[in-house]
């Protein structure tokens, strides 16, 4: 097993960015690493003492960056985590290449060891099981439809959970929650999403779900049951 050491989400991005400049260039100097991760250079001077008093790097003013052995196993850890989750969005959740590379770099630092085996997993099996495929059909033609309609924002994550009852919606019917606010729930047009349901929770904007969703409303903190 790679011995590790546990360090701030910020010095984890300058790990892995000086193992990336490494990999590419045979080498890692300060300015290299400035320009890769868009600070200024007494910020990156900090990060290198900081790396280098936890015995990652090997780090001398005027002189390339090195890894210490245990340096590369906790960069190549974080490597692994980013490139795992950036996969598993592009490929499961069909996010487009700049929006799976940025959630990743956020996740990634959080994210256990467990939970990420069981992505790995799950990503394994809709990609490879015979018996998935109508769910790797399903995804590819549903993810990329669940994201806001022009001008509008997804409820936020940090919102408390509100559990609301509704009434089994026609089209374009509406209700009012118990925080006073309009919500409108929605039947997708004849022929789309296979006579799968939409559902849209407005709070002053509309956030759309498809069926995938439903069951699984602990995304935006909100629940629903029909009456």
């Amino acid at each position: 097993m790679a011995t590790t050491v546990d360090i701030s989400s910020s010095l984890e991005d300058y790990l892995e960015a000086i193992a990336e400049i490494i990999e590419q260039k045979g080498h890692a100097h300060t300015k290299d690493i400035a320009d890769r991760l868009k600070v200024k250079m007494p910020s990156v001077t900090n990060a290198l003492q900081a790396l280098s008093a936890r015995g990652l790097i090997n780090y001398q003013s005027h002189t390339p960056v090195e890894l210490t052995t245990v340096g590369a196993e906790t960069a190549a850890v974080i490597r692994h985590r980013h490139k795992v989750l950036k996969e598993f969005f592009s490929q499961v959740l069909e996010l487009d290449a700049e929006c799976s590379d940025s959630t990743a770099c956020r996740i990634e630092h959080v994210i256990g060891e467990t939970v990420l085996s069981r992505i790995v997993a799950l990503a394994e099996a809709i990609a490879g099981r015979e018996d998935c495929a109508a769910l790797r059909e399903y995804l590819e033609t549903t993810m990329p439809k669940i994201c806001p309609e022009p001008g509008e924002e997804l409820l936020s994550l940090d919102q408390p959970a509100r559990h609301q009852k509704v009434r089994r919606p026609g089209a374009g019917s509406r209700h009012t929650s118990s925080d006073g606010r309009a919500r409108t729930v929605r039947r997708p047009a004849p022929g789309q999403g296979d006579g799968q349901q939409s559902l849209h929770a407005r709070r002053g904007c509309d956030a759309y779900l498809g069926q995938a969703l439903l069951n699984g409303s602990f995304f935006l903190r909100i629940s629903f049951s029909f009456i």
